[in-house]
């Protein structure tokens, strides 16, 4: 066993040229996104100091670092439409949130797929884990205009989007098209056949999800353009289904994510609009009954940022963005005034809205500097978010600089 580690390494080595012969493409590539926050502070809900890194009372630190994403990935091609894809990464973010422990490595992306044509239009079938076919997983995360990513974003990145499961997906000049059946968010593997005499030996859910957008489409979907000349308009609509999810004893949540968006880019200016309604329908399931709740919340973001080259070759992009997040307005659960109602950690993990109950608006503006487009470029933000219902605040300035290979 102790030699079965370099063993494999010396064969993967030789395993790459041999796999060029057989007509495969391999490619390997990566991404490190290296972070500083500045300034950090926080109010809760009754105005008073909170500290936003570890979701708590008291005082930020004025200064956190930490590494944002941290990937590597390898893919193969064949000249024929078969292809395969492993990514890796580190926990994300890693000590943003004042966790010092180290975070796991963990495998993001493994699946295997087919490509292939009839007349102009492309088809692909993939098999594995992926992320289901949405805006957040079309865009590349290292073209974004803010270092933090869309709160709408977010919401279509969540309830299993990214699952073991199959995948078409249907490409055109003017259309593109997918659907996705995924494993579905099932946490309590105990008592899916629920209790005896009702819904009893019940049926665990599948994660399902479809999207279409069209218009004048680019060869790839980025959030910025970097001043790249050019003219696209995109109209999308996706919806997405985390059914009969077991997520304790006796208890399923059947979620649904739908939304539109539209993106817009000419020249210098990169424009993108986001919103997603979000309903839950949870049942609490007895011997004799069946009580299902239903929560709504909604989510917007809209995101616009305009690029000047300069003549050292450089690229330089000032941004404007607003968002809002309410998942407390459409909850019957929630009593007014309670402490349910108040949301005093407006950055859940780092991200607005992005877990929790989280209920407010977030402003930022942002300053991205292009040395070699998004292969290596240099970002400021400042971000402020108030709460809805209170006197939470948050706000602080992001320093982050990403070197895509």
């Amino acid at each position: 066993m102790k030699h079965l580690a370099p063993t494999l390494a010396v064969l993967a080595c030789v395993a790459v040229p041999a796999m060029g012969a057989e007509d495969f493409t391999v490619k390997v590539g990566g991404i490190v996104q290296a972070r500083a926050l500045f300034g950090n502070y926080a109010t809760n809900a009754d105005g008073d100091n909170y500290d936003m890194l570890r979701s708590q009372n008291g005082n930020a630190e004025y200064a956190r670092f930490g590494i944002r994403r941290a990937r590597i990935a390898m893919s193969a091609k064949t000249s024929d439409g078969w292809s395969g894809n492993v990514t890796v990464r580190a926990g994300e973010p890693n000590n943003l949130a004042a966790t010092e422990t180290s975070s796991a490595v963990q495998l993001y992306y493994a699946y295997v797929g087919r490509a292939f044509k009839t007349g102009e239009i492309e088809h692909e079938i993939k098999l594995g884990l992926d992320k289901s076919f949405n805006n957040e997983a079309a865009i590349s995360s290292s073209t974004l205009i803010f270092p933090s990513d869309r709160v709408t974003g977010n919401v279509s990145d969540s309830f299993g989007a990214r699952s073991p499961g199959i995948a078409y997906r249907l490409s055109h000049e003017y259309v593109r098209f997918g659907v996705d059946l995924q494993n579905n968010t099932s946490a309590d593997k105990t008592t899916i056949a629920g209790p005896a005499g009702n819904e009893a030996n019940r049926q665990n859910g599948t994660r399902t999800s479809a999207r279409i957008e069209g218009g004048l489409l680019p060869a790839k979907k980025l959030e910025s353009f970097a001043g790249a000349p050019g003219h696209h308009a995109i109209i999308g609509f996706e919806a997405a289904r985390n059914g009969d999810a077991y997520t304790a004893a006796n208890a399923r949540t059947t979620t649904v994510i739908v939304g539109p968006d539209f993106q817009y880019h000419l020249d210098g200016l990169s424009f993108l609009a986001e919103y997603r309604l979000r309903t839950q329908d949870a049942t609490a399931v007895s011997a004799t009954t069946t009580d299902t709740t239903r929560k709504e919340a909604r989510f917007w973001s809209a995101t616009a940022a305009y690029a000047v080259p300069l003549e050292a070759g450089i690229v330089i992009e000032p941004g404007l963005r607003v968002q809002r997040a309410d998942q407390i307005s459409g909850d019957p659960t929630v009593a007014a005034n309670s402490a349910a109602s108040k949301s005093p950690d407006l950055y859940p993990n780092g991200e607005f809205g992005k877990d929790g109950g989280v209920s407010g608006t977030e402003w930022g503006v942002v300053f991205n500097t292009y040395w070699n487009g998004h292969k290596n470029k240099t970002q400021v933000a400042f971000n402020q978010a108030r709460a809805l219902n209170d006197e939470g605040l948050a706000r602080f300035v992001t320093v982050q600089h990403q070197v895509l290979f």
